[in-house]
This record gives structure tokens, C-alpha cells and sequence, in this order.
């Protein structure tokens, strides 16, 4: 039974590999709503104000958004008291050095802050029932870091951030709009579960595995676009960051000189494929000698532990695309 697999992964704005090399610069821009503690009886919820000051809600509907985090912060203080005595649990549990203990009491809290976070996601249909579909896709918009984090990891110039932020908006549009298509597809498919209709699972199924590869079509021309709007260099810094860093396991005990090194390899390889499609070919021979001279300035002890991994290329023609929030899809299947 196929199923429309939720991929996170490498080929993305989502970009944390950096992180391994160098710090993120910090950028101004408007951040995401907060999931901040509860509120005081005083104060309104954060998120709520920002979805006031974000979409064109009507009376109606702040009233009603409103109310659902009023009961949702007051469900939240009423859950305080409890993880803090199961805490405690845990802190007297390690005090025992019981291994059978320690994990009973770890697992009671996981299990309720699990249970807490479910009920109290801001993001769940709980909240956002109340939001017209235009409106919901404008409130992913809204939340989307792709913007920051392509400022923060590329440090990219004032001149360069409007047409960024143009295209980035335009992908995580793109996005809200699959994420809601991709709900459709998900109940009605329920549905055809419950009723036991094979002919209708079938039938929801092939729409499912043809929206993934629209999906993938349109993800690819969204992200040319992005990436279009880069100066060369930050073009190649970011298929350095993503393509490259992301890709290959590295030792975690790497010298200054080192790691300086692998950021000017990384680099060259960046500018050898900025601008090839993602499916092309040729990535493979540029990534072969990139990671090729990354072995060249390990130590042998270094060398063994990166040989467990191997050359980390991928195999398969799948590229795959993390989205920001909740909504992800499938990309193209290796054929």
C-alpha cells in the first residue's frame, strides 16, 4: 500500500550543516510567533497578537481565537504543577541509581509533556479552524524561517534581502497551499479506509503519488527561483552549506586549520555546481573531489572513523526538500 511519505532532509532552506564550521550571524527580520510559557491573567497570548496583527481577522474570529488560547493557557498553568512533582520523581529516581526506576519516572514525564504539547500546539486544527484556508496559508507565510535562516547562515546583503524575501515567501506559499491539499487528500483517504472501498483507496492513492511528483516539479522551480535571486557567491556558499557539509559525517574533533580548510573546499565545490540542476550528473565528479581532499587532511585515526560512512554521496536520484512548521512532501521517486 503506498502511502504519501513525509521526507525531511538535505536539498533545503532549512540549513543547519553550517552550523559544524562557523556560527550564524545574527539578521534582523520579524520573528516567529512565540510558544512562549503560559500567560498571565493580565496579558493577552502572544500568539494571538501576532495572528491580530498578522491577517485581517474579523470580529467574529478574535473573539473566537480569543477564547480557545484563554482555555488553552489556563490547560496549560493546570499542567505546571504536575511536571514539576514528576521532575521531582525523576531527580529522586537518579538518586537511587535504579536504571528500571530512573526510566519509569523519565517516561511518565515524556509521556505528559508529550501529552500537553498536543493539546496545546497552536498550530493544531484546533486553533486554526477558525482561520478561512486564504487565511491559513497567509499564517504559514507569516511563520516561515526561510528567509531568516538563509540571512543568518549566508550572511546575506541588504541590497540582496527584498528579492529574497519575494521568492522565499513565494515557496512557502507554495507549500501552505500542498499542506492543505495534502490534509484533503489524507481524510478523504481515512475515509475509504473506513468504508473498506480498495477501489477508492486505489483511486486516492494515484491522486496522492501525482500531487507528490507535481509537487516535486514545482518545489525544484520554486527553489531555482530562490537561489536565482543569490549573487554568485552566495549561490555557492549555500550549495557549500546544504550540498555539501550537510552531506559528508564528519569527525568531531577538528583541529582550527582544519576546519578552515574543509569551509574552502566546500566553497570550491559550491561554485563548480551553482546553478546545475539537482538531478544533474554532473554534481557527482565535483563532490567525489571535494570529499576526496577532505580525506587528504585527516589524520589516519580521522580517516578510520570516516571510513564507517563511506563518501555519504547520495545514490539515488531523490532530492529531498525540508519545509518549514508541519508540511512536508515526497519528492521525486528514483525512477
Amino acid at each position: 500500500m503506498n502511502k504519501f511519505v513525509l521526507i525531511m532532509g538535505a536539498a533545503a532552506l532549512a540549513m543547519g550543516g553550517w552550523a559544524a564550521i562557523a556560527p550564524a550571524q545574527e539578521a534582523s527580520t520579524q520573528p516567529a510567533a512565540s510558544t512562549s510559557a503560559p500567560t498571565t491573567q493580565n496579558e493577552a497570548n502572544p500568539i494571538y497578537e501576532d495572528m491580530v496583527k498578522a491577517l485581517n481577522l474579523t470580529e467574529e474570529q478574535k473573539v473566537k481565537l480569543k477564547a480557545k488560547f484563554e482555555a488553552s493557557d489556563k490547560l496549560a498553568a493546570q499542567y505546571e504543577p504536575k511536571i514539576a512533582e514528576l521532575m521531582g520523581d525523576v531527580e529522586s529516581a537518579k538518586e537511587t541509581k535504579d536504571a528500571e526506576k530512573i526510566k519509569v519516572a523519565e517516561d511518565r514525564l515524556l509521556a505528559l509533556k508529550i501529552e500537553r504539547s498536543k493539546k496545546l500546539d497552536p498550530w493544531s486544527d484546533e486553533f486554526l479552524v477558525v482561520l478561512t484556508r486564504q487565511q491559513r496559508i497567509e499564517w504559514e507565510v507569516h511563520n516561515s524561517t526561510d528567509f531568516l535562516v538563509m540571512v543568518n547562515q549566508l550572511d546575506i546583503p541588504e541590497d540582496q534581502r527584498p528579492k529574497l524575501k519575494e521568492k522565499t515567501d513565494a515557496l512557502a506559499r507554495m507549500r501552505a497551499e500542498w499542506g492543505l491539499k495534502v490534509g484533503d487528500l489524507t481524510r478523504e483517504l481515512e475515509v475509504a479506509r473506513k468504508a473498506n472501498d480498495e477501489v477508492w483507496i486505489k483511486a486516492i492513492q494515484e491522486k496522492i503519488n501525482a500531487y507528490s511528483t507535481e509537487c516535486y516539479e514545482d518545489t525544484m522551480a520554486a527553489m531555482k527561483e530562490v537561489l536565482a535571486s543569490l549573487s554568485p557567491e552566495k549561490m555557492a556558499e549555500w550549495e557549500a552549506q546544504n550540498n555539501f557539509i550537510r552531506m559528508i559525517h564528519l569527525p568531531s574533533k577538528l583541529s582550527k586549520e582544519q576546519m578552515k580548510t574543509i569551509h574552502e573546499i566546500a566553497l570550491d565545490f559550491g561554485r563548480a555546481v551553482a546553478g546545475m540542476e539537482f538531478g544533474d550528473g554532473g554534481r557527482g565528479e565535483p563532490y567525489q573531489n571535494a570529499y576526496n581532499r577532505v580525506l587528504e587532511i585527516m589524520t589516519p585515526e580521522q580517516k578510520a572513523s570516516q571510513a564507517k560512512w563511506g563518501v555519504g554521496f547520495p545514490t539515488t536520484s531523490t532530492t529531498t526538500i525540508t519545509l518549514s512548521n508541519s508540511n512536508s512532501v515526497q519528492t521525486k521517486p528514483a525512477k
